[in-house]
This record gives structure tokens, sequence and C-alpha cells, in this order.
């Protein structure tokens, strides 16, 4: 994983709605750039941003914190 563990979730979100990058980033209404560096692990993105991506590859957003030594 990237320097977030939120840049392989957003990969898999994506590949399973079986879509390139360029049509989530339309769907977002921002570039494919965008994507590309949130992907990398090289931004980070916000709640909002994380909802924006959710919906644009048909995925549900949850964000969990689990108790500390939990895997």
């Amino acid at each position: 994983m990237g320097r977030f563990w939120i840049d392989s979730v957003m990969i898999a979100a994506r590949a399973r709605a079986g879509l390139p990058q360029e049509p989530v980033a339309e769907r977002m209404q921002t570039t494919r750039t965008v994507i590309a560096r949130l992907e990398s692990g090289r931004g980070k993105p916000s709640t909002p941003t994380l909802e924006r991506f959710a919906e644009a590859t048909g995925s549900r957003l949850r964000i969990l914190f689990e108790p500390a030594g939990v895997r």
C-alpha cells in the first residue's frame, strides 16, 4: 500500500466498478490527474471527496474505527 491505505481501497472500488480513471473523474467533475494522484497515495482526500468517489464508482463509503490491535 501507499502512504495512506485509502489509495488501494480506492483502486479496488474503481476496479470493481470496471471503470478507468477518466469516467470516474468525469462523474466527480474533476480531472483524471486528480484521480491518479489520489490513487497513488500522493493526495490526502477529504471526506467529501471520498463520498464523491464512492458515488462515482457505485460504492458505499464506510469509515471505521476499530480497537487497537485488531487487524
